[in-house]
C-alpha cells in the first residue's frame, strides 16, 4: 500500500460497497414520484447567496512540495480524489495539482520519466485564484465555471487552507436548496466486498 497524503484533521474512512438507498426511501413517494421536502429553515434564503464554508469540506487531504509525483497519485487514488492543494509547513496555500497534473507531466516527460523524478512542487499549478471562508456560493460556482476548475482551495486571511470545495459540492448543495436531498452517510449500507 502507498503512503496516504495527510488530512487536515483525522477522518474515519469508510470501506467496502455503498449501497445508497433510492430517493423514495428518503423523501417517500408522491403521486408523481419522490416528493420534495417542505424545505429546511437555513435554506429560506437564497441559496447562492451562503458562505461558501456551509458547504466546503474542511478534513482534506493537502500535500507538500516535495512529495514525489508517484506516490501522490497513488495517494490521490487511494484516497479516491481528483486533486489536493499544496502547502507549505505552515499551511499556506501554495498551488493544487490534480490527477490530471500528474499524468500530462508524465506525458511531456516520454522516455526520460526515469530518469527525472517529479515532485508535486514540479506538477501542480501555482494557485491564481482561490476564495475565503466568506465568500459566496455562487462566488464559488462562478470562479469555477469562469476558469473551468473542479476544485476550489478555501484559504483564511493569512492564506491557509481551510477547506475546498469541489464541483460535487455545488450540485449537493442545489440539489439540497431545491428540496432533494441526498442520504446522510449513516444512512449508507456498507457491505464488505
Amino acid at each position: 500500500m502507498g503512503a496516504h497524503l495527510p488530512t487536515t484533521a483525522a477522518a474515519p474512512r469508510l470501506h467496502g460497497l455503498w449501497t445508497m438507498p433510492t430517493p423514495t426511501s428518503i423523501a417517500g413517494e408522491g403521486p408523481r414520484g419522490p416528493r420534495r421536502s417542505s424545505g429546511n429553515r437555513s435554506l429560506e434564503r437564497d441559496p447562492t447567496q451562503v458562505p461558501i464554508k456551509a458547504i466546503m469540506q474542511t478534513e482534506i487531504a493537502v500535500s507538500d512540495l516535495s512529495l514525489p509525483a508517484d506516490q501522490l497519485l497513488e495517494s490521490l487514488i487511494e484516497e479516491g480524489i481528483g486533486g489536493a492543494p499544496v502547502v507549505d509547513a505552515e499551511g499556506h496555500l501554495l498551488g493544487i495539482v490534480s490527477k490530471t497534473d500528474l499524468l500530462c507531466a508524465w506525458r511531456d516527460l516520454g522516455t526520460q520519466r526515469d530518469r527525472q523524478p517529479l515532485t508535486a512542487g514540479d506538477v501542480m499549478m501555482p494557485v491564481v485564484f482561490a476564495l475565503t471562508e466568506d465568500s459566496t456560493v455562487a462566488e464559488a460556482a462562478a470562479l469555477m465555471a469562469y476558469e473551468g476548475v473542479h476544485r476550489l482551495p478555501i484559504v483564511d486571511r493569512e492564506t491557509r487552507v481551510v477547506g475546498v470545495v469541489t464541483t460535487l459540492d455545488l450540485s449537493r448543495w442545489i440539489a439540497q436548496s431545491a428540496g432533494l436531498h441526498a442520504p446522510d452517510i449513516r444512512e449508507i449500507e456498507v457491505r464488505e466486498v
